[in-house]
C-alpha cells in the first residue's frame, strides 16, 4: 500500500477537531508548491492550533505522535517536547537580560564591543557576570541538552581554566536564574529545568560581633571620642580668645 493511501486512512480515523496528519507546503523560487521534508501533525490546544514536525514520513508513526501529544495536553502539559527543544541558550540569555533590566539593573554591566557605527561612535553591549564563559560553552545549545551532566562538564572546564569555585557558582547562578525566568513566562515547565549542583561558595567572614558586643564597643568608642574631643575644643577656645585680645600690629595687649 502506498504512502498516500495510508495517509488518507490515518486522517479518516481522526474525527473532526481531533487533528490532522500531512505534509506542509511552501512556494519554491519558481512559484511551485514544495512539500515539507517530513510529515506534520496538527491539533488544537484551546484556541491555538499547533503544528508539529513528526521527523518521520511514516503516517502511522506520525499518527501515534499526534495521539500522544493530544493526550499530554489533555493531562495539562502546555508545552510539547518539540516546542521546548526549539528554545536555545541564547533565548535564555535574552530573557535573563530583560529581567535584570527591569528588576535588577545593578546586575548588568555595559561595555564596549570594540566596534563602531557609521558615525564612528563606539558600540556598547549589556552583559551579566560570567556571560562570556556561559556563551562560549553553551553556544546555540537547545535547552533540552543543558542537563546536570552538561553543567558538571562546565564546572570541570572552568576549574581547568583557573576559575575558583565561588566564581563558577556565581556564573551558574545566572544560568539557573535564566531557567527560572523562562519558567515564570510559561516557556518551559519544572520538568525542563536541569538540576544545578553548584560548587561551594566562599566561607563566611569571621570576626563579626553579636549585637550586645557591638553595643558595648559602640558605647566605649563614644566615650573615647568624647574625651578626645573636649581637649581639642578647649584648645580651640583658648586660641580664639587669644586672637581676640591681639591688636592690629599683632602685639599682645597688657
Amino acid at each position: 500500500m502506498n504512502n498516500a493511501k495510508i495517509l488518507d486512512q490515518v486522517n479518516e480515523r481522526l474525527k473532526r477537531g481531533e487533528g490532522w496528519v500531512g505534509y506542509r507546503y511552501s512556494k519554491g523560487s519558481n512559484g511551485e508548491k514544495l512539500p515539507s521534508k517530513f510529515l506534520y501533525f496538527a491539533f488544537y490546544q484551546g484556541s491555538q492550533q499547533k503544528f508539529v514536525n513528526s521527523k518521520t514520513n511514516d503516517p502511522e508513526e506520525a499518527y501515534r505522535q499526534l495521539l500522544d501529544a493530544r493526550r499530554a495536553t489533555i493531562e495539562g502539559v502546555r508545552l510539547l517536547p518539540s516546542e521546548v527543544s526549539r528554545i536555545r541558550y541564547e533565548d535564555l540569555r535574552t530573557i535573563l537580560l530583560d529581567y535584570y533590566r527591569e528588576h535588577k539593573p545593578r546586575s548588568i554591566v555595559k561595555r564596549y564591543t570594540g566596534d563602531a557605527d557609521s558615525a564612528g561612535n563606539k558600540l556598547t553591549e549589556e552583559v551579566f557576570a560570567g556571560a562570556d564563559k556561559l556563551d562560549k560553552f553553551f553556544k546555540r545549545m537547545p535547552i533540552t541538552e543543558i542537563t546536570a551532566l552538561k553543567i558538571k562538564d562546565y564546572v570541570k572546564w572552568r576549574r581547568k581554566e583557573g576559575d575558583a569555585d565561588p566564581t563558577i557558582r556565581r556564573q551558574l547562578g545566572n544560568l539557573r536564574s535564566a531557567f527560572t525566568q523562562a519558567k515564570a513566562l510559561d516557556l518551559i515547565t519544572a520538568s525542563h529545568m536541569p538540576t544545578f549542583v553548584l560548587p561551594t561558595d566562599s566561607r563566611p567572614r569571621k570576626g563579626f560581633f553579636d549585637l550586645p558586643e557591638f553595643n558595648t564597643l559602640r558605647d566605649a568608642a563614644r566615650k573615647i571620642a568624647t574625651h578626645a574631643y573636649v581637649p581639642v575644643l578647649q584648645r580651640m577656645s583658648i586660641r580664639s580668645c587669644e586672637e581676640n585680645f591681639m591688636d592690629d600690629d599683632r602685639l599682645r595687649l597688657q
